[in-house]
């Protein structure tokens, strides 16, 4: 659940990391990094794309840059710095759902389209496009099965 008049929250955030990128003492981007062992938990519909509903997953959301920084790399050093902690940490596979134009730069690090999904912002339906990043051959010495996909390579 969203609470907008007490900021951007939900039950999420417990578990969460943040980061943020500071210019002239003013956020102009953050981002957030969700540590889960259970699908169940969050809201996305990853179930339909036949993943462990239990498992060492890392959720990529919130992404948020200043228009006015745009185009000058702050996401991408986001996702670098979530990635690290991945890394750090054993995640053996990270979720994110993305629209068009965010899609190219998550291939680049490696992550594989599962399919599309719809979600609801406010009142408007939307279709995404859910990815995986699989680093589980990093952390047990083999990829994880799953569904009727192939192997995925971790960054």
């Amino acid at each position: 659940m969203v609470n907008i008049s007490y900021g951007w929250k939900d039950s999420l955030d417990k578990e969460a990391n943040h980061w943020v990128i500071e210019h002239e003492g003013k956020i102009i981007a953050s981002s957030r990094l969700c540590m889960i062992s259970n699908l169940n938990i969050i809201e996305e519909n990853y179930h339909q794309f036949g993943l462990p509903v239990t498992g060492n997953y890392a959720f990529f959301s919130r992404l948020v840059v200043d228009s006015k920084f745009w185009k000058i790399g702050l996401a991408h050093r986001m996702d670098k710095v979530r990635l690290e902690f991945i890394r750090a940490n054993n995640i053996e596979l990270t979720l994110a759902w993305a629209r068009k134009e965010r899609l190219p730069s998550l291939h680049k690090l490696g992550f594989k389209n599962l399919g599309n999904m719809s979600l609801t912002f406010g009142t408007k339906k939307e279709i995404v496009s859910a990815v995986l990043l699989d680093c589980s051959s990093l952390v047990k010495g083999k990829a994880l099965n799953y569904g009727n996909r192939k192997e995925l390579n971790c960054f």
